[in-house]
């Protein structure tokens, strides 16, 4: 079987990679698959080891179970793209501790790379460098807000 889980909106560190390829060598076939979602997988679990396994994604600070906020939030490069103009992998990381039900977009800019999809709120990078407009369902609802007032606009919306 294979055994994933998300992670906040960031980048991944040298000890949790260490510890994937590990968990990937003892417990599976070896691979790790990252995905475009802040998530990996470990492929070629054994059945029997799958709790196992989730456990120890757990552990690394990898939400598995499928209610987590961690899936319900994506973040672009931000700060690490000429375009951005926010930090969106910190403040996605704060828009998932502030989550409620909704899903939420943190775009570093208006081209919203990291998803093409519609979001019911999308946090995206400008007017001004570090702030956001915040978007519900398309519709502007606040523009060249702080990334501490767009994350407490989210709990609202």
């Amino acid at each position: 079987v294979w055994c994933g889980g998300g992670q906040l909106p960031g980048r991944l560190d040298r000890s949790t990679a260490h510890m994937l390829a590990d968990v990937a060598d003892q417990h599976g076939d070896g691979e790790i698959r990252l995905t475009p979602w802040h998530g990996v997988i470990v492929s070629g679990v054994r059945a029997s080891l799958a709790d196992r396994v989730c456990g120890q994604l757990d552990v690394a600070g990898f939400a598995t179970a499928p209610s987590s906020p961690v899936h319900r939030v994506i973040a672009c490069a931000g700060l690490g793209c000429p375009s951005g103009v926010v930090d969106t992998q910190a403040d996605g990381a704060a828009v998932v501790k502030a989550l409620g039900d909704t899903a939420v977009h943190v775009s570093g800019c208006a081209k919203r790379c990291a998803s093409h999809d519609t979001w019911p709120v999308v946090l995206e990078g400008g007017p001004q460098p570090g702030t956001y407009s915040v978007f519900r369902d398309g519709a502007l609802v606040a523009a060249g807000v702080s990334p501490a007032d767009a994350i407490a606009m989210v709990r609202s919306l």
